[in-house]
């Protein structure tokens, strides 16, 4: 689920496509009927009115009801799309690694590091951080993937998804939910809490 700014929310489903709740109870859906989206989509995020959702056949953008599909680079899926203020468009992919989309075309970040991240998150000072199978937490570059963490439990097992909460970034998976501290690489074990 996301909200875009004038309150419609946009719900992400696996085998439905999308669908927009807007704040007047009207329901639109995307699919593979209208808008030509793939019914499975992965995640959802707004940005002001643009609308980005990764599917199994790749990233879209749905603005004003209108989709611009851009696939996917190799042939794997992709996860998640996370849109940034500064008008880059990042996705979490199956077999690519990050990826980045730059015109109409969507190249890696890095030709290095892990191929397979699952959710994407920002934190306050900007940072964009991934995270997958094994990975542990990255921190992107410019033109890499800095990582740590991956000897942790966490990372053994299915990981979920990330968040940014204020300095810190959590991380979820089947295992629990950690904190981990950008400014001073410490770990804090949150499951218990």
């Amino acid at each position: 689920l996301d909200a875009a700014p004038d309150g419609t929310i946009w719900a992400a489903t696996f085998g439905s496509g999308l669908f927009a709740v807007h704040p007047d109870g009207r329901i639109d859906r995307f699919d593979a009927t209208h808008g030509g989206i793939d019914p499975n989509v992965l995640s959802v995020r707004t940005r002001g009115n643009e609308v980005w959702i990764a599917t199994l056949t790749g990233m879209s953008k749905v603005l004003n009801g209108e989709v611009t599909p851009y696939g996917s680079p190799g042939t794997g899926f992709m996860f998640m799309a996370l849109p940034l203020a500064d008008g880059t468009v990042l996705g979490a992919t199956d077999g690519s690694g990050v990826v980045r989309l730059v015109g109409q075309q969507l190249g890696p970040v890095s030709a290095t590091g892990p191929r397979t991240y699952y959710s994407l998150a920002q934190d306050s000072a900007g940072q964009v951080w991934a995270a997958g199978p094994a990975s542990g937490l990255c921190r992107l570059t410019d033109t890499a993937m800095v990582c740590t963490g991956s000897e942790l439990p966490m990372f053994n097992g299915d990981l979920f998804a990330l968040a940014a909460m204020g300095r810190r970034v959590l991380v979820f998976s089947n295992s629990g939910c950690m904190a981990y501290d950008p400014a001073t690489g410490h770990w804090t074990d949150l499951t218990a809490r």
